[in-house]
């Protein structure tokens, strides 16, 4: 494992997380040859293994301290609420571009269009 690599993940921004797609130059690799442990990128310090066990003993801790019953999907989603949410917020604008009809968004760039402004 290549440990003086940043991972991907981390150089990803925040539609390229979401989408998976910083995982695509990885799999096409994969797809031409076996990837060997020494070829693939060192893991992010935020999915290593002992920072992964000290962030989840510190959401059961704070979990218990402020309420009696504690549940693992509880404080699994206090760990990964904010990826779930981006996650969320991502297929509400792919639903809202959908739905928004080509003629709307035309004359809606119309309009901008009117006010250089904008764009100079």
């Amino acid at each position: 494992m290549r440990t003086n690599e940043q991972s991907p993940e981390l150089k990803a921004g925040l539609l390229s997380s979401i989408t998976f797609s910083w995982i695509g130059k990885l799999l096409s690799q994969g797809y031409k040859h076996t990837h060997s442990t020494e070829e693939l990128p060192g893991l992010s310090i935020y999915q290593q293994p002992h920072v992964c066990h000290m962030s989840f003993k510190l959401a059961w801790k704070l979990r218990r301290e402020t309420r009696t019953y504690t549940t693992l999907s509880k404080v699994l989603w206090n760990m990964h609420k904010s990826k779930v949410l981006n996650f969320a917020v991502f297929w509400l604008i792919i639903i809202a571009c959908q739905l928004i009809e080509p003629t709307i968004i035309y004359f809606i760039v119309k309009d901008l269009l009117k006010y250089p402004t904008y764009f100079t």
